[in-house]
């Protein structure tokens, strides 16, 4: 069986490494804009992101709520720094 300290070092090795994959997509379209190709890689590697973090929650590592929670002050600080909610 394996313990909760190892399945959190795999965790955060795979969650550190999909961020990376990501950061990249999201590069590539900054660079050469959104076209087919490059949406489809930015929706694969958004899926990937968002299993990892499925599974800390699986793994009771953090809430739904805890999450949300804090999605809540980065929208109100975006909507007060970013031209995303006009």
């Amino acid at each position: 069986m394996v313990d909760l300290e190892q399945k959190l070092d795999e965790l955060m090795t795979l969650l550190a490494e999909e961020c990376g994959e990501l950061t990249q997509a999201c590069m590539k379209v900054q660079r050469h804009g959104l076209d087919e190709r490059r949406k489809t890689a930015l929706i694969e590697e958004v899926g990937d992101v968002q299993c990892l973090i499925d599974l800390l929650i699986a793994h009771d590592v953090m809430t739904f709520d805890q999450i949300y929670g804090r999605v809540d002050v980065k929208r109100g600080k975006l909507q007060q720094w970013s031209n995303l909610y006009d």
